[in-house]
């Protein structure tokens, strides 16, 4: 969770707000550390379930007190490089008709060493259905790792398709 979170005070991109949900954690320094932080994060919000609620409702939690146009995603247990939310907000800017935009995947260990590289997007065989529910759970494995969408489709049933930016 550390290298997570500051992976993500490190961006060279500055215009972002942070939203941690602790979902129930059974270990007490998860509480701990996230109360250090709000009192230190200017744009930190932190959202303490009261019971186990699993990652959908989590995020869904997360994304009802977002103020953005664009909600970004990140696993505690990943991080992202210091210039993804400049790579993404690039993209915005360049694609502003995209709606939803996600990063290949780099794998390491423990000891930050180089597993593999897993490249996403660029495939001429995929195509958006104009169902975002079904794109989405189709594209399941994407949704794991650093990717980012327009807040209003969050709970919408189209999107315009994304572009590999990162």
């Amino acid at each position: 969770m550390n290298q997570c979170l500051q992976s993500v005070f490190d961006q060279t991109f500055e215009n972002y707000e942070i939203i941690c949900v602790d979902d129930q954690s059974p270990d007490p320094r998860v509480r701990d550390a996230l109360e250090q932080l709000r009192a230190n994060i200017i744009n930190l919000k932190i959202i303490f379930n009261e019971a186990n609620l699993g990652i959908s409702a989590s995020l869904n939690r997360a994304i009802e007190i977002a103020e953005g146009e664009f909600i970004a995603f990140v696993d505690c247990d990943d991080y992202i490089s210091q210039d993804a939310l400049e790579k993404i907000h690039k993209q915005i800017k360049d694609y502003p008709e995209v709606d939803y935009f996600f990063t290949d995947r780099i794998d390491i260990d423990e000891t930050n060493r180089f597993i593999r590289q897993a490249n996403y997007g660029g495939y001429p065989d995929i195509r958006p259905s104009g169902d975002i529910a079904d794109d989405l759970l189709c594209g399941v494995h994407v949704l794991f790792f650093f990717f980012s969408s327009r807040r209003r489709h969050t709970r919408s049933s189209t999107v315009s398709w994304a572009r590999r930016c990162v």
